[in-house]
């Protein structure tokens, strides 16, 4: 870890120029990762037609890259706090770029798969130690407002992706998207080694890589991770059905699909960084539960979609689950990050980047079994709208029904 200090006195201390540098750096790669990630969800259409994928072998562009960055998280939280934060963070970039460059280069579905795969690792690096280089450079009485400002970049990659990435599929091809990612990833690289300098060693832990005392002793951090949990295992598909109801079900182009997409994420960029300051002077699980029944409402709302449905009503359905989004999500971690000492910053970084994807992946294996059963073997295109809005209602029925579990955890944690 670094040698910043964290104090916890009334009086709220000056942060350094370093600290004020990491801000940013954390930022644009939040930004960037999350910008890919919503780019390929607009573009899975195209990439199924290019290289003539089922639906289950398309939920793999999307589960690879999510599964390898859960396999990762933890050994990677572990070696940070270890041998330094900022070193392995820097590493991350580098893996990341490299393969956001490879990608477009893949000759078969399987490559690009595999590709992905090695990509989650790089982003496992970066989403292990972002957090905590954040945490450790800023006071705890300006945490929420710092990682409301990281989350608010992560929301505007997202909200800027399906966008951005609807226009480079549509005029361009989906391969676009990877070029233009890479070429942030690069800059991103250049400023973190310009900036960042060196660790500097200090003791460290000497637990094992998952420590279950974390969440036997402490109720907090454990609730908040389960809360986390169950969120995004609810929300993730929402994109990924979306884009395929979107294009496929009521014939919009790519572009027209994305610009529908941005609602949802811009909500959550413009909000996290009111909620994340909030959340330094209101209790933050209040502000987190509210937003988990937001979310939840939502969810079983979208199961009633159909082919006739408005644009106008799955805007404003996105502008609500965003909201709601932003009221859970920077609360929930100011309240992880905030329940653990200086030492384990890394570990709980880790931990709440592992609920997320280990939650994104049940998301995704439980649409992936959805499509299979009403789906089979055919290729996207061969498959009926009303086939498909069958397997989305069933999907967005169950992940509501999970979401209502999540209200339990997210107001019990601490009293």
């Amino acid at each position: 870890m670094s040698n910043l200090n964290v104090t916890s006195d009334s009086s709220i201390p000056p942060v350094n120029k370093l600290s004020q540098a990491i801000l940013p750096i954390v930022a644009l790669t939040s930004f960037m990762g999350t910008f890919l990630v919503s780019s390929v969800n607009i573009a899975l259409p195209a990439i199924g037609r290019d290289f003539q994928l089922s639906p289950v072998m398309l939920s793999w562009v999307i589960t690879s890259f999510l599964l390898s960055t859960a396999l990762f998280l933890f050994p990677v939280g572990m070696w940070a706090d270890r041998t330094g934060v900022k070193k392995v963070y820097q590493a991350g970039l580098i893996i990341f770029t490299i393969t956001t460059f490879l990608i477009p280069l893949s000759s078969s579905g399987s490559w690009l798969i595999g590709l992905r795969f090695v990509q989650g690792i790089g982003a496992a690096f970066m989403n292990t130690t972002g957090q905590a280089l954040l945490v450790a450079a800023y006071p705890p009485q300006r945490r929420g407002r710092v990682l409301g400002i990281s989350v608010s970049a992560t929301y505007m990659g997202l909200a800027m992706g399906p966008f951005v990435g609807g226009y480079m599929t549509q005029y361009a091809g989906w391969t676009t998207i990877f070029w233009v990612s890479g070429v942030l990833g690069v800059a991103a690289t250049i400023v973190a080694f310009r900036k960042l300098g060196k660790d500097v060693k200090e003791p460290l832990v000497t637990a094992p890589v998952f420590n279950l005392r974390v969440f036997t002793h402490n109720k907090m951090f454990a609730f908040s991770n389960i809360a986390a949990l169950i969120n995004y295992t609810a929300t993730t598909t929402i994109v990924f059905y979306l884009s395929f109801y979107l294009q496929q079900v009521q014939g919009f182009l790519p572009r027209v699909a994305g610009l529908i997409l941005v609602a949802q994420p811009l909500m959550m960029s413009l909000f996290s960084p009111l909620v994340g300051r909030l959340s330094d002077n209101v209790q933050p699980r209040y502000l987190a539960t509210a937003g988990m029944a937001m979310c939840s409402a939502g969810l079983l709302a979208f199961s009633f979609l159909t082919e006739t449905t408005t644009s106008g009503t799955v805007v404003a359905l996105l502008i609500w689950e965003g909201i709601g989004f932003a009221l859970f999500s920077s609360p929930n971690m100011n309240m992880i990050m905030s329940s653990v000492d200086k030492r384990n910053l890394a570990i709980a970084s880790g931990t709440a980047a592992s609920m997320r994807v280990v939650g994104q992946i049940v998301s995704l294996s439980i649409v992936s079994l959805l499509f299979y059963l009403f789906f089979g073997d055919k290729l996207m295109h061969e498959v009926t709208n009303l086939q498909f809005l069958k397997a989305m209602k069933w999907g967005f029925t169950i992940f509501a029904v999970l979401g209502v579990s999540g209200i339990y955890f997210s107001f019990n944690r601490h009293r």
